[in-house]
């Protein structure tokens, strides 16, 4: 996963809907944990459930462009890794461990992440939300991106921050590892086989365990 993995941006993507909510004149209603988006699912499936609740007659496609131009300008100003994360990935490209990124993110904030970060030379292959069907916690994206990395299900893992993203991991048949952030304490982990705090926790060890 991306969002609330590599990067800390579930705050911008609600403060991206705020911003377009705003626009409608609409007062946000926000989740328990402080923001307006459910994490780990879609932007357009975020959408279309904030349109009928606050009944805003413009397209999915409308909103979604509008909070596009918003989000991106807060993720240019506000990419910085996750703890752990460089480290981790310099552990993983030592041992010859095949990495993916299975984000339900559109493709160019993927890339505008992994690059402004210097780490899309880790990365074997990326996976998008645009590049699937069904989003989590269907397992689809989760099953493509092993597909692509010709890893069987039973010899990976996945790193999750969010319940959708751990209950797709587990459906695919994946070993999952849930890194619950402030904004995802709540959530139900599980099915995910060991849960940490934070990327500095995952090891080779840990993942020889699993």
């Amino acid at each position: 996963d991306m969002d609330g993995v590599i990067i800390d941006s579930e705050h911008l993507q609600s403060e991206s809907f705020e911003t377009v909510l705003n626009e409608y004149g609409v007062k946000p209603h926000y989740q328990q944990n402080g923001l307006i988006q459910i994490i780990g699912i879609r932007a357009g499936d975020n959408w279309k459930r904030l349109k009928k609740y606050h009944k805003i007659t413009d397209s999915v496609e409308v909103l979604l462009g509008k909070k596009e131009k918003a989000y991106i300008k807060l993720l240019k100003a506000n990419i910085k890794p996750t703890k752990g994360l460089i480290a981790l990935l310099k552990l993983l490209k030592q041992r010859e461990i095949k990495l993916g990124i299975a984000s339900s993110s559109p493709l160019n904030h993927i890339l505008l992440v992994v690059k402004g970060l210097g780490i899309i030379k880790y990365f074997d292959e990326i996976v998008s939300g645009q590049d699937v069907i069904n989003g989590k916690p269907h397992p689809e994206i989760f099953l493509k991106t092993l597909k692509l990395l010709k890893v069987k299900p039973k010899y990976s893992a996945v790193l999750e921050d969010a319940e959708s993203g751990v209950i797709a991991a587990h459906a695919a048949g994946t070993k999952v590892i849930a890194i619950p952030n402030k904004h995802t304490l709540e959530h139900n982990f599980s099915k995910a086989d060991i849960i940490v705090k934070s990327l500095s926790d995952v090891t080779i060890e840990l993942l020889e365990s699993l």
